[in-house]
C-alpha cells in the first residue's frame, strides 16, 4: 500500500514548491484516475528529473515504467499500428502495434507518456490525448485493427503559461493537475523522492481509491474551492487527490481539511468575497415576498420634500481584469479560466496560416512535398526507411516520390506590437486605458507582442529594465504589467536599447514576413540611470547628472536606423510632462500624444472632468 510515514506527517508544501510537485507526483502513481499532470513554466533540466522520478513511482520493483514521448512530429503510425517485417525475414508485411499501443498492452506497470511541449503537440498526439485521458474505457480503430482496452497510461506534460492560454479547453481539461514549476532550478530526484514514499506498480494491486471516502464537508469545500467555472474532470481531480493526501496521512476517511490541502497544492485560490449590496438599493418587499410598488412612506420625523434622483456612474474598468484577479490570473493554475476570450477561440482578425514549406517558423509536423524546393532530406529519408521492408529493398533505400516530405511550421506573426512601459512617469497610475487603442488593434490583427518594462517596483534589478514576450496580447502578464507599481529607479536608456534590439531581431528573424511593427513609449523622457551604470549593474560613483537623459536620447537616435517603412513610433506622454519631451519626441522621430493628468478624486468613475472619462474621449 502507499505510504507516506505516521498520520499527519506528509508535507505538502506550498504551490509551486519541490513538496507539492512530489505530493503531485505520489497522488498521481496511486491513482491513475486523478488525470495528466501538467508543468506550467519548467526550467530547463526539470523534465528529465520528474520523468525519472515518475517512473520510478510507477514501477513495480522488477523496474522503471516504460516511457513514451510525443513530441511535434508523432504520427498515428508512431502510436497505434506500424509496418514491421514478418517473421523468418522475408520482408512479409505485418502490422505491429505503434509506441503508445504497444506500451499499454504490454504486461508490467503502466507506461509514462511524457509531452515535453504541450503546445506543439502534432494532430495525432492531441487526438491520443483526448481520447486516452480521463477515460475509463476507450476503442481504438485503425486499418486491420479494432481494439478496446482500459487506458493505463499516466501522462506528464510542459507548457508555458502564454502558451497554455491559447490551447483548446478541451485538451487542458484532461491535465488537471497543475504545477507552477517557474521556481523549480535545482530540484534533485532525492528531494521529490523523499520521505520513503513507495508506491506500488499496476503489477500489485493499488490501493481502491474509493475505500477512502470523502465526506459532505469535503464534498461542499470542493465545490466551493474548484469555483464557478470547475469542470467535472477538476472537481473530481480536487476530491481524488484529497483521498490521496487522506492516505498519506493514514486517515480512514478525507475531510475537510483534505480538500483544501489539495486545493493549496494544486495553487487554487478561495473565491473572492462579493461586495454586500446597500440597504438602500435592495427595493422593499410587503409580507407577501413581493418587491412593494408605489412611493416609499417616509420616515417618522422628517418632512418629505422633492427627491432627486443622483445617478453614480460606477468607475471606469480598464482592459484585463481587477488588479487583484489580475495578479491571480498571472499565478493562476488554469490559464483558461480566464473572462478574456483567447486566440485559440475567436474568430475576430485574419487568422494566420502556417507555412508548410517555409523556412521561418518553428517546426510543428512533417507533410506530403508539393515541390523539390520544399523537401526536408531527413524526414524523406526516415519514411523511405520505414517502407523499406515492404518493398523489399533490401540492403539498399529507394525513395519514391511518395516520400518526399516537407515541414509544417508554425504560424509567423505578420504584425507587432512594442510596448515600453516607464512606470515612474506615471506613480500609482494604470496604462490600460491610455493603451486600449494600441491593444485592440494588436487584438484586431493578431499582432504578437513585446513588453519592455522599466522603473517597476520589485523589479529582479531596479538598475535594468525588463522585458518579454508573448504571442498576442491576451497574455496574463500583460494585466499585472499595465498596473505594476513605481519604483525608485528610471532605467529609461536600458530599456530603450532592449526595445531595439527587440525590433532588430523581430525583423531580421521573420524578413519580409513582418508587414509592420508598432513601437509604443509611454514615458516622460526623464532618466536617473546612466546606460553603463543598467549594464554592469553597478550603482554610479559619482553623481549622474544629465548623464542618463543624453543616454535616452542616444539610444533613441539608434531607432532611426531601423527600416522606418514598416516601423510606426507612438510617444505618450503624461500631461504634466508634456513640455519636457520635444527633444525625445524629435530623437525617436514619433508622433507624440499628451494624455490627461489623472487628477480625477476617488469614486468619481467616468464623471466629466475625470481622468477615465477624459482618456476615453480622447481616443
Amino acid at each position: 500500500m502507499l505510504s507516506g510515514g505516521a498520520a499527519g506527517a506528509w508535507r505538502d508544501g506550498m504551490p509551486g514548491s519541490a513538496e507539492a510537485l512530489r505530493t503531485l507526483l505520489v497522488c498521481a502513481a496511486a491513482d491513475p484516475g486523478l488525470g495528466g499532470l501538467l508543468l506550467l513554466d519548467p526550467p530547463p533540466g526539470l523534465l528529465p528529473v520528474v520523468t525519472t522520478v515518475l517512473r520510478d513511482l510507477l514501477g513495480d520493483g522488477a523496474g522503471p515504467a516504460p516511457v513514451v514521448h510525443l513530441g511535434a512530429g508523432a504520427r498515428d503510425a508512431d502510436l497505434w499500428t506500424r509496418l514491421s517485417a514478418g517473421p523468418g525475414g522475408e520482408g512479409t508485411p505485418l502490422l505491429a502495434p505503434g509506441a503508445l499501443l504497444s506500451a499499454e498492452l504490454a504486461p508490467g506497470p503502466p507506461p509514462l507518456v511524457v509531452v515535453p511541449e504541450l503546445s506543439r503537440l502534432s494532430t495525432a498526439g492531441l487526438r491520443a490525448a483526448l481520447q486516452f485521458l480521463g477515460s475509463e474505457d476507450t476503442v481504438v480503430e485503425r486499418p486491420g485493427l479494432r481494439l478496446r482496452l482500459r487506458p493505463r497510461a499516466c501522462w506528464l506534460a510542459c507548457c508555458s503559461t502564454e502558451d497554455a492560454a491559447q490551447l483548446s479547453a478541451h485538451l487542458l481539461d484532461r491535465f488537471p493537475l497543475r504545477c507552477a514549476a517557474r521556481a523549480l532550478r535545482s530540484v534533485t530526484p532525492t528531494a521529490l523522492a523523499g520521505h520513503g514514499t513507495r508506491v506500488p506498480g499496476r503489477g500489485r494491486a493499488l490501493p481502491d481509491p474509493a475505500r477512502v471516502p470523502l465526506d459532505e464537508a469535503a464534498l461542499a469545500r470542493i465545490v466551493e474551492l474548484g469555483g464557478e467555472r470547475a469542470t467535472g474532470r477538476r472537481l473530481l481531480a480536487l476530491g481524488r487527490l484529497a483521498r490521496g493526501l487522506a492516505r498519506l496521512d493514514g486517515d480512514p476517511a478525507a475531510g475537510r481539511a483534505h480538500a483544501e490541502r489539495a486545493a493549496a497544492v494544486l495553487g487554487l485560490h478561495a473565491p473572492l468575497p462579493s461586495a454586500p449590496v446597500p440597504a438602500e438599493s435592495a427595493p422593499r418587499r410587503d409580507p407577501a415576498g413581493e418587491p412593494a410598488s408605489g412611493p416609499t412612506p417616509p420616515v417618522a420625523g422628517n418632512t418629505p420634500g422633492p427627491v432627486e434622483r443622483v445617478s453614480r456612474p460606477s468607475p471606469p474598468r480598464a482592459i484585463g481584469t481587477a488588479p487583484v484577479e489580475a495578479e491571480r490570473a498571472a499565478e493562476a493554475p488554469y490559464p483558461e479560466d480566464t473572462e478574456q476570450p483567447t486566440a485559440a477561440r475567436t474568430a475576430l482578425g485574419p487568422r494566420a496560416r502556417t507555412e508548410p514549406g517555409g523556412e521561418h517558423g518553428a517546426v510543428i509536423g512533417t507533410r506530403r512535398a508539393r515541390t523539390v524546393r520544399e523537401v526536408a532530406p531527413v524526414p524523406t529519408v526516415v519514411e523511405a526507411a520505414r517502407l523499406a521492408a515492404l518493398r523489399g529493398t533490401a540492403g539498399w533505400l529507394r525513395i519514391d516520390p511518395a516520400d518526399l516530405r516537407a515541414y509544417v511550421r508554425a504560424p509567423v506573426p505578420e504584425r507587432l506590437l512594442v510596448l515600453l512601459l516607464d512606470h515612474t512617469a506615471r506613480p500609482g497610475g494604470d496604462w490600460s486605458a491610455s493603451l486600449r487603442p494600441f491593444l485592440d488593434w494588436a487584438y484586431s490583427e493578431r499582432a504578437g507582442l513585446c513588453v519592455v518594462e522599466a522603473g517597476a517596483a520589485g523589479a529582479a534589478h531596479e538598475l535594468r529594465a525588463e522585458v518579454f514576450a508573448a504571442r498576442r496580447v491576451l497574455d496574463p502578464r500583460l494585466a499585472a504589467a499595465l498596473r505594476r507599481p513605481a519604483g525608485r529607479a528610471t532605467p529609461l536608456p536600458h530599456a530603450l536599447s532592449l526595445a531595439a534590439a527587440e525590433l532588430r531581431h523581430a525583423f531580421g528573424q521573420y524578413g519580409g514576413r513582418l508587414v509592420e511593427a508598432w513601437l509604443v513609449v509611454a514615458s516622460d523622457g526623464r532618466a536617473n540611470v546612466p546606460l553603463d551604470s543598467s549594464l554592469s549593474g553597478r550603482f554610479p560613483p559619482v553623481p549622474v547628472g544629465d548623464r542618463a537623459v543624453r543616454d535616452s536620447l542616444a539610444q533613441a537616435a539608434r531607432l532611426t536606423a531601423l527600416d522606418r517603412t514598416r516601423l510606426r513610433v507612438t510617444l505618450l506622454v503624461p500631461g504634466n510632462a508634456a513640455a519636457l519631451t520635444p527633444a525625445f519626441a524629435e530623437a525617436l522621430r514619433a508622433e507624440r500624444l499628451a494624455l490627461p493628468a489623472p487628477a480625477a478624486p476617488a469614486g468619481a468613475g467616468n464623471a466629466p472632468g475625470s481622468a477615465g472619462a477624459a482618456g476615453e474621449e480622447a481616443w
